[in-house]
């Protein structure tokens, strides 16, 4: 069950491996890295002032949204107090948390900064934070599933996300990332278990189970990369296919950016 503490524990994490993600795809050096990963699993240590509303088995009104908009100035806060951090990577971790819900096209907060006005860990964190809340399942809401999360985040890109930032993501997480599950064009349902940078849109798979939706005996893993006879069909939502339940526990039990739910 979500909990307050729990989501935001299980999202900082995933956020943070997001963001290195991204990181490594940009080129960082070592150093920055690990700057950006502390910027990314701090980015929303100012919830901390706002659980007592983050507690809502529910959606948030409009006033009390407008209260959480204040985690962003609230992490800067409590960053700016931790008198025995370096004071330089103090100011790294300031501007980056108060940035994280700025826009490219100045329709964030808290100060609606524009492009190259906004800092670029915040950029990078903006993306994996988009993200990872869209796949993340909550007490009043379904998660989405990963193709869809990012084609709705491509359909965004340009006046919110930088967009050579959310290339590099994209490439890096693949339009089917690992962990995430496939109908092939023979009705068999697989999980994808190595993204191929060079083909996208064939991924190295395991494959579960038959057109019938019976487990498949076994550890059959294809590469469709070198496999052209089979195809992706679709993403899958495994939780809305007609399975058994004990098949349907075991699909769930791997789904990793759930963990901590």
């Amino acid at each position: 069950r979500t909990t307050p503490d729990s989501y935001i524990y299980s999202h900082s994490i995933n956020v943070c491996v997001f963001s290195t993600i991204i990181a490594e795809g940009l080129g960082y050096s070592d150093a920055d890295t690990e700057k950006l990963s502390l910027c990314a699993f701090l980015h929303d240590v100012g919830m901390s002032a706002f659980l007592g509303i983050t507690s809502k088995p529910a959606r948030l009104s409009a006033g009390e949204f407008e209260k959480i908009k204040l985690h962003s100035d609230e992490g800067q806060n409590i960053i700016n107090t931790l008198a025995k951090l370096d004071t330089g990577l103090k100011s790294v971790l300031s501007s980056g948390i108060l940035q994280i819900h700025e826009r490219i096209g100045g329709d964030g907060y808290p100060n609606g900064l524009k492009g190259e006005k906004i800092h670029e860990f915040a950029k990078i964190i903006a993306i994996c934070d988009t993200y990872e809340a869209m796949t993340h399942m909550r007490v009043y809401k379904s998660s989405e599933i990963p193709h869809i999360a990012i084609k709705n985040l491509i359909n965004i890109t340009g006046e919110n996300f930088d967009t050579e930032m959310m290339k590099v993501f994209i490439n890096s997480v693949s339009l089917y990332p690992v962990g995430s599950y496939v109908r092939l064009s023979n009705n068999q349902i697989a999980r994808v278990i190595m993204t191929n940078t060079s083909m996208p849109t064939r991924p190295k798979i395991r494959i579960l189970l038959d057109a019938s939706g019976k487990k498949i005996p076994g550890d059959e893993v294809v590469d469709l990369e070198d496999y052209s006879i089979i195809s992706i069909k679709e993403a899958v939502d495994e939780t809305k296919l007609k399975l058994e339940p004990k098949i349907l526990l075991e699909l769930q039990s791997q789904k990793w950016w759930l963990k901590g739910v």
